[in-house]
């Protein structure tokens, strides 16, 4: 056997034990690329300025107003109500990997939500590099292929054009899967997220929230992270690690 494989056997072998066993995983096998526990004061009252390499889309899309905030440790993401996209945080990853994970702590009250994906910016079959990632809410989280669902151009523009067809739209729906799950208030919460091959698996606090197989989390070269949120949960201790 092989190390890819070996890889691939130790990933589906975890999901009879979860987190324990997908942390195990980064540990024995990853590297990690990137890590921030926001221990560290905010770099502006005015404006975005998180240091250790984020950016966000606040330039451009909120007239440089502040959306992002570090407070005691703590990470919080609102969007400004005249800004014309959610507010996205940006994390370049060096080197990029195929498989990998993220993990991150956080803590959510009714009504907040985010969305975490890998994005590869040179990738031009999709819309703006999304690539593959999750959705979380209150009520759920969603595992994302984007690559090869929603965010395929030629399958946006065929819906722009139609967007009725059902044939088309039930292609799209068929790339992404949720799963029910629900945060407990003012609870701190440890989040793991791992792609390894055409597979992807969300844990939350230890047990294995959801497990989607598709196409698209294959994506050879995952580049940078996406961070969506409208108004976020708090977060803490992110980790980016490649399993290459």
């Amino acid at each position: 056997m092989n190390y890819y494989n070996a890889l691939i056997a130790i990933f589906s072998a975890a999901l009879t034990f979860g987190y324990a066993d997908d942390s195990t995983l980064l540990e024995t096998q990853g590297t990690l690329v990137f890590s921030d526990d926001f221990e560290r004061e905010d770099g502006s009252d005015r404006k975005d300025a998180l240091g250790k390499g984020w950016t966000s889309n606040s330039p451009w899309r909120a007239n440089d107003q502040k959306q992002a905030f570090i407070t005691e440790g703590v990470l919080h993401v609102i969007t400004v109500e005249d800004a014309g996209h959610a507010a996205v945080l940006f994390q370049e990853l060096s080197p990029a990997f195929q498989d990998g994970a993220i993990r991150l702590k956080f803590r959510a009250e009714a009504g907040e939500s985010f969305s975490i994906e890998f994005n590869d910016p040179k990738c031009k079959a999709v819309h703006s590099g999304h690539i593959a990632g999750i959705k979380f809410d209150d009520k759920s989280i969603t595992l994302i292929d984007a690559k090869t669902g929603g965010m395929d151009k030629a399958l946006r523009d065929k819906r722009k054009a139609n967007p009725k067809d059902k044939e088309l739209n039930q292609l799209i729906a068929s790339k992404s899967k949720r799963f029910s799950f629900s945060s407990k208030k003012d609870q701190w919460h440890d989040l793991l997220m791992v792609t390894v091959a055409d597979s992807m698996r969300v844990s939350v606090d230890g047990k294995v929230v959801g497990e989607f197989q598709s196409e698209g989390f294959a994506h050879a070269t995952k580049q940078k992270i996406n961070w969506t949120s409208l108004n976020s949960p708090d977060f803490d201790e992110i980790e980016i690690w490649s399993l290459d």
